[in-house]
């Protein structure tokens, strides 16, 4: 059994090698609408569910015409409010939800935006969608947050798995089944 401790930190130390920022790679990307030159990836989390989307464009991009845009372009829902322009609503794959009111109300569920520079970590918002201009790499996120005093919780960017960390978790498991089968042999 001590021989198996070396290789299972190893496999541990592959597995931790994972925390570090996400690429538009390890994105598990829903559908990527646009072209030009420069990308971002929009994630928009329900809760109970979680889409990414890639956008390519060529000249200015703030983070809710970039929303409208992957809309226009694929089977998204987004419902703006006509007086502010606040995204109040978002629907996509079975999943729906709106806030009523057009005006800031801390009382009410609505959306709250997410910056990132690796779709790891978070920052909310600083100012309004409309004045967030997108750069190439970008990491927007769309989150159904609940209301004031509560924090909304960054959004999750749903990911591809990993297989090359699986499958040296899967060979160092039978190795170490194998080792047990050697010993109880014997």
């Amino acid at each position: 059994m001590r021989r198996l401790i070396a290789p299972l930190a190893i496999v541990a130390t592959l597995l931790a090698a994972e925390a570090g920022a996400y690429t538009f790679n390890d994105a598990k990307i829903d559908q990527w609408v646009g072209t030009g030159a420069k990308s971002a990836v929009i994630v928009v989390d329900f809760g109970t569910a979680s889409y990414a989307f890639g956008l390519n464009w060529n000249d200015v991009m703030n983070s809710r015409l970039a929303l409208e845009t992957i809309a226009a372009n694929t089977t998204l829902q987004v419902e703006i409010g006509p007086k502010w322009g606040m995204v109040n609503g978002i629907g996509y794959a079975g999943h729906y939800l709106y806030s009523d009111t057009d005006e800031y109300d801390p009382t009410a569920w609505g959306w709250n935006y997410f910056t990132s520079s690796d779709g790891k970590n978070w920052d909310l918002g600083q100012v309004a969608a409309t004045s967030r201009i997108l750069t190439n790499g970008s990491w927007d996120g769309w989150v159904w947050a609940p209301p004031w005093p509560q924090v909304a919780t960054p959004p999750v960017t749903p990911t591809v798995p990993e297989p090359a960390s699986l499958s040296v978790l899967c060979s160092m498991i039978g190795l170490a089944g194998s080792f047990k089968l050697l010993r109880l042999r014997r």
